[in-house]
């Protein structure tokens, strides 16, 4: 579709943001700036362009880069993914009350967003989730489509519902989030979390392999997550062991 396009085209440009994005997803890094870079030359504007542009130069650990292109978005505007994501790099870097500030400004608009009947539930509840912040609202949100068949909504909704711990719900959810095979290393996260949580190690050390193994670096704040969970499940294995052994 690429080669097919117009060099600048808008439907070619979109085709370049998604492959970028399957790139991304697998960890291939460098194609998938490579598959952008034509329109970051050209100065595109196009939010998805910029959004996915500072997740990969996150992803590099290139922490200026990454904020300049969050704020090339809040120029445009305001935008509740570039103040979630500054508040991302924000709280990585132990920038506690800057990342505060942030998350506030996502939550305002949000508000704004609700007074003009705007839609954001989708990201927001995911947000709230991610964050620890207002999880009966984000319960609220993701419940208006939990009969969804969209395997972002369906992890959105498992994840909410972990975050609730409704262990049932949330194993549900992420059994039909996984079996649409998309390819999204924080699916299959989210589905490792679920899993350790309701105690079943194997699978949970299965999914945040997987996850970690596409793509080491898929979120400034989850993915240390996983790892830690990992290690956890390691520390447990090797106390389970080593009781087993004392036992014999």
């Amino acid at each position: 579709a690429i080669a097919a396009g117009a060099p600048f085209a808008e439907n070619t440009g979109w085709c370049r943001i998604r492959m970028a994005t399957m790139l991304f997803y697998e960890g291939a890094i460098p194609p998938a700036e490579d598959a952008i870079r034509p329109l970051l030359k050209a100065e595109s504007k196009n939010s998805h362009l910029l959004l996915l542009a500072a997740r990969i130069a996150a992803a590099k650990g290139v922490i200026t880069l990454t904020e300049e292109y969050y704020h090339q978005l809040l120029v445009i505007g305001p935008n509740q993914q570039a103040s979630a994501g500054l508040g991302d790099l924000m709280a990585a870097q132990g920038k506690t009350e800057e990342a505060e500030h942030h998350y506030q400004t996502v939550e305002a608009l949000h508000t704004t967003h609700l007074k003009v009947g705007a839609h954001d539930h989708g990201f927001m509840a995911k947000f709230l989730a991610d964050h620890d912040r207002n999880l009966i609202e984000a319960l609220r949100m993701v419940e208006e489509h939990k009969l969804t068949k969209n395997v972002h909504e369906l992890d959105t909704l498992a994840w909410v519902y972990y975050k609730n711990r409704m262990m049932p719900q949330a194993i549900d959810a992420i059994k039909r989030a996984l079996s649409l095979n998309s390819p999204d290393p924080e699916i299959h996260y989210h589905a490792g979390m679920i899993a350790s949580a309701y105690g079943d190690s194997t699978s949970a050390r299965k999914h945040l392999e997987k996850a970690l193994a596409m793509n080491p670096n898929f979120s400034l704040t989850q993915s240390p997550l996983a790892v830690a969970e990992l290690l956890k499940l390691d520390q447990c294995k090797a106390v389970t062991h080593a009781a087993t052994g004392e036992t014999r």
